[in-house]
């Protein structure tokens, strides 16, 4: 059964309005900053022994939210304190593909990655003890939603438009913000998929949190003994 979620103050500071329609009921926050907060502190030695190989814990847990976000970083992170296997779609389709996701928008277009990402998602979704980080398009297509929650939990990892400009810098590696204005770029895209993520996800989380990595461990950890 899906957790219960609430929408965190932040995406009406700064970014758009967010309305109720947006997602059904209320979204679990999770951490302790201004914006998103449980008030619980986490006890990280019992919930990473719940989440142990040993311990029985056999379900995914999939990172969902906006590029820049922290995804990658926190996923690897997650690995390494639990034991879980780590999948980054992304780095998975440039394996496969022999080439950047910057060069297959260029060369093949948006459609024909999204379809390399649905087909990756797929695979992942079906292997247990694994922590995937998704790309920031990824639940956009509610198949792949479907894929990631029926394979375990779903974490949308938030950060504010600000701190994802400060990020992902100036570089071309992010096909959807090599336009000349990248602030509104990022929070157009960001306020378009805010739905997408919200009905997607088990729960939220700040990647700026302190320890948001043992936090997430924390709650998926609950989610499974209830």
């Amino acid at each position: 059964m899906r957790r219960p979620m609430m929408m965190p103050a932040a995406f009406s500071i700064g970014l758009c309005p967010m309305s109720d329609a947006f997602c059904k009921g209320k979204m679990h926050i999770v951490g302790g900053s201004p914006h998103l907060m449980t008030g619980r502190n986490a006890l990280l030695s019992s919930m990473r022994k719940a989440v142990s190989k040993k311990a029985g814990f056999r379900k995914n847990i999939a990172l969902v939210g906006f590029m820049g976000s922290g995804k990658s970083v926190v996923a690897a992170q997650i690995s390494k304190l639990s034991g879980m296997r780590l999948i980054d779609i992304d780095r998975g389709i440039e394996k496969k593909a022999g080439q950047s996701i910057s060069m297959i928008f260029e060369k093949c277009g948006e459609a024909a990655f999204r379809e390399m990402e649905r087909q990756e998602i797929a695979r992942a979704s079906k292997r247990q003890h694994c922590v995937i980080s998704c790309g920031g398009g990824a639940v956009l297509d509610k198949r792949n939603a479907r894929a990631l929650r029926k394979g375990g939990l779903v974490v949308w990892l938030w950060a504010s438009p600000e701190e994802i400009l400060r990020r992902v810098g100036k570089g071309k590696q992010r096909p959807l913000l090599n336009v000349e204005n990248r602030e509104a770029a990022v929070r157009r895209l960001l306020a378009s998929r805010l739905p997408s993520y919200a009905s997607a996800a088990d729960f939220v989380a700040e990647s700026n949190e302190k320890d948001v990595a043992g936090l997430i461990l924390d709650e998926a950890s609950i989610a499974w003994k209830n």
